[in-house]
């Protein structure tokens, strides 16, 4: 099963096991997955299953026009892109990572250890 693995700048973590097609990640109240920091939009991204075709691309993130911008592996989104099983997602100061149960765990960086490079599952 895929999911994502949840950490914030206080270190809290949480697990959100992906069932649905569709998840829209934001501040905003009724968002599939709430991310309440105030550096995070309302409707920061949203995150899609694939019809999928390739295995080792199963989601799609994009970010939805977010003040701040959404961060895979260290770079900046500026169109739709696909995920891998350990790619790092950075939401404001969330640090996601899309993890594949049958793959293994994936460690979370802190805050300290993700900085603006690129990430290297």
């Amino acid at each position: 099963m895929w999911k994502l693995v949840i950490r914030d700048d206080d270190g809290r973590q949480a697990i959100v096991p992906l069932k649905l097609d569709e998840y829209v990640l934001g501040r905003k109240e009724g968002s599939r997955i709430r991310l309440v920091d105030r550096n995070v939009s309302r409707e920061h991204a949203k995150l899609c299953k694939t019809d999928g075709t390739d295995v080792r691309h199963v989601f799609v993130i994009e970010d939805l026009t977010s003040d701040n911008g959404t961060f895979v592996n260290g770079s900046k989104l500026s169109a739709p892109r696909p995920l891998s099983h350990g790619d790092l997602i950075q939401i404001g100061d969330y640090r996601i990572v899309l993890q594949d149960d049958t793959q293994g765990d994936v460690p979370v960086p802190t805050a300290a250890s993700s900085g603006d490079s690129e990430y290297d599952p």
